[in-house]
């Protein structure tokens, strides 16, 4: 992170972060989404909430296939947000869970001026997983559709949720 900050990428250059709108079925409360509140600590947005997610790391990119004219590696992606999805919550899920959610990838510029594309998806996990938080986020809470204008979120993670949630409630037949 401090080489980061020396060394910024190229203005032409975008830094790819995942984020995941981590869904479950509650026994009595049905659907329910889990937020994040991040640190005060922490650089762009301390203290509103947010979902799982963070930079895509060359680490994620895995072996990459043989033979071809590229170097092409498959699954970077879903790797770096099952990793992600650990580290910030001690949830584990594979990297076959996840489904990118339809028309919400994003492009920001960070307050330190680097453009930032996102690319969001959705996974489910147990109703009864234990959350384990790591230093970037104080709290946690698994939020109803209808109690999301209570959260204050960063950027549109607000509206990434209710576009997960409208199209998971709609399709499981929910709501």
């Amino acid at each position: 992170m401090e080489d980061e900050k020396k060394n910024p990428p190229p203005p032409h250059c975008y830094l790819l972060v995942v984020t995941c709108v981590v869904f479950r079925y509650h026994p009595r409360h049905g659907l329910q989404a889990l937020l994040l509140k991040r640190s005060l600590c922490e650089k762009e947005g301390p203290g509103l909430w947010t979902v799982p997610g963070g930079k895509v790391d060359k680490k994620d990119h895995g072996v990459p296939l043989p033979g071809l004219s590229h170097t092409l590696f498959l699954g970077s992606l879903e790797r770096a947000m099952a990793r992600e999805i650990l580290e910030e919550t001690g949830i584990v899920l594979s990297e076959e869970e996840f489904t990118p959610l339809k028309n919400r990838n994003t492009v920001f510029i960070r307050q330190d001026g680097t453009p930032t594309m996102v690319l969001t998806y959705v996974a489910f996990c147990r109703s009864d997983v234990p959350v384990i938080l790591d230093d970037g986020a104080v709290e946690y809470a698994w939020v109803l559709f209808e109690d999301l204008g209570k959260y204050h979120c960063i950027g549109n993670v607000k509206d990434d949720v209710i576009a997960a949630m409208r199209e998971h409630m709609h399709k499981d037949g929910v709501g």
